[in-house]
């Protein structure tokens, strides 16, 4: 039951950043490679920073929505058959819990590509596993007292934390990045 509500709720959060991230990739990045040259008028910190504002003001209340709407989403992805109101309501948590990951995922994508821009590639590999050790920790933690929803919300509460930790990284090594 429980990997079911993951996999479920999973694909209705995870199809609208299926749907953005890679176009937002496109766009952003080659922005950020630009600022990188010597004599851009503007910083990749000072771009990265834009770049994040506007995924905050665009995708924030996507996900609020989508936590707001969650039992309507998926009873009408997935209430019938077997599905019942108690798979809908644990996949619903799952949902709201998975849905702040539509902003974080984006916003966490612009200062990595940052990063990349700078060639950090090692601070990035070693992001990655910490990132991989803090989610396994927290999906121990927090599915064994929150269950599926619990799992999910260590998905989005390390994505946060690993967008924070290289915005950080971004702001002291550029500090046009607020």
């Amino acid at each position: 039951g429980s990997l079911s509500a993951i996999r479920y709720g999973e694909g209705l959060v995870r199809s609208p950043v299926n749907a953005i991230a890679p176009a937002w990739n496109t766009a952003i990045y080659p922005s950020l490679v630009r600022a990188n040259r010597a004599g851009a008028a503007r910083s990749v910190g000072t771009e990265a920073s834009l770049a994040v504002r506007y995924v905050l003001a665009v995708l924030t209340p996507l996900s609020v929505l989508g936590a707001a709407l969650a039992p309507l989403g998926v009873d009408v992805a997935y209430r019938r058959g077997a599905f019942d109101s108690a798979a809908a309501h644990s996949t619903s948590l799952v949902v709201v819990a998975l849905a702040p990951l539509v902003t974080f995922f984006v916003a966490k994508t612009v200062v990595t590509s940052a990063h990349n821009s700078y060639r950090h590639g090692t601070l990035l590999f070693f992001a990655g596993m910490l990132n991989a050790v803090v989610n396994l920790a927290l999906d121990v933690v927090l599915g064994l007292t929150l269950g599926a929803a619990g799992i999910s919300l260590s998905t989005s509460a390390v994505t946060l934390m690993n967008f924070l930790f290289l915005g950080w990284l971004l702001a002291r090594h550029d500090r046009g990045f607020e």
